[in-house]
């Protein structure tokens, strides 16, 4: 292990403990804005049914407050500079993984021993001076994912090309899976909305109130509207559908490579430097697509 291979592993495992905090709290506050939407429109509902009184006061109060708060909490929590904090930080831990394959690989421009170490370090200087105004996330240094040792050009295609491939399968089946469960809570909410609206405008108030108990049809219609507006937002928010397409996309172009990897190349060779610099392309190229998408307010 060389001192610039260290210096790149440690920097690659800070970037990415940050991204991860980073996304986290994102993420939490996304929730937190779905459930106080939906939990204000239900509760400012319930309080338009009840007679006038203390228990109204205070179910509005609490409705209102629940809105007041999700407002609040999309404001200062899910601008797009939050996004795109934690999607640089991850763009950087990338930046830098990609870089400790590329010289454990001995692939160009890291294929000479004479240079690699100090164009390793001048790269991981250009990396981390372009997060200046993230210095304070950043998460204390760390070992993460990159290689801190020569590799094989076998093993650089199963630990690097496949490895990377398997990963986008998965999290593409992952994002997909979230998209569907909340569409179809979103379709179902449409339905119900659909339905309701449709015997509100069939039947007389007096007609209906033998079944709903007094209860209001149109401000039920409101809550579920609501509900699945905020879904919606979520799922957007989200990017899962651009996630999966996204990540399916890579993971076909890096199984091609993979299938097509030069066999017994000389390491290091122009051949072998030119496999290694397509494969990490594609990782790049793929990084760069969704770090720029999530950089942007959802669509």
């Amino acid at each position: 292990m060389t001192q610039a291979a260290e210096r790149v592993a440690s920097g690659q495992g800070q970037w990415s403990a940050t991204a991860g905090t980073l996304k986290s709290a994102y993420e939490t506050a996304r929730r937190w804005v779905l459930v106080l939407t939906v939990l204000g429109a239900l509760l400012a509902a319930v309080a338009s049914q009840l007679p006038d009184g203390l228990a109204r006061e205070c179910v509005a109060f609490l409705g209102a407050a629940a809105l007041a708060l999700s407002a609040l909490v999309s404001k200062r929590c899910l601008g797009p500079d939050k996004a795109a904090r934690w999607a640089r930080a991850r763009g950087a831990s990338e930046a830098l993984k990609r870089l400790a394959y590329e010289y454990a690989a001995q692939a160009a421009p890291y294929d000479d021993p004479a240079t690699r170490d100090a164009l390793a370090l001048a790269e991981v200087r250009k990396v981390e001076d372009d997060l200046a105004d993230l210095l304070d996330d950043q998460q204390p240094p760390s070992r993460g994912g990159a290689p801190t040792s020569p590799l094989a050009p076998a093993d650089y295609v199963a630990k690097r090309v496949t490895a990377s491939a398997t990963w986008y399968e998965g999290k593409a089946a992952a994002h997909r899976a979230l998209s569907l469960r909340w569409r179809r809570a979103e379709l179902g909410l449409a339905v119900a909305t659909a339905l309701l609206s449709a015997l509100a405008g069939a039947f007389t108030r007096e007609s209906l109130a033998r079944f709903t108990h007094g209860i209001d049809l149109a401000v039920l219609v409101g809550v579920l509207t609501t509900a699945a507006g905020a879904i919606l937002a979520h799922v957007e928010a989200g990017r899962y559908d651009y996630l999966v397409v996204s990540y399916r996309a890579a993971a076909r172009r890096l199984r091609d490579e993979a299938a097509a990897a030069p066999a017994s190349p000389a390491v290091p060779s122009p051949e072998w430097s030119a496999f290694v610099a397509r494969c990490e392309a594609i990782v790049a190229e793929e990084t760069g697509s969704w770090v720029a998408r999530f950089s942007k307010p959802a669509a």
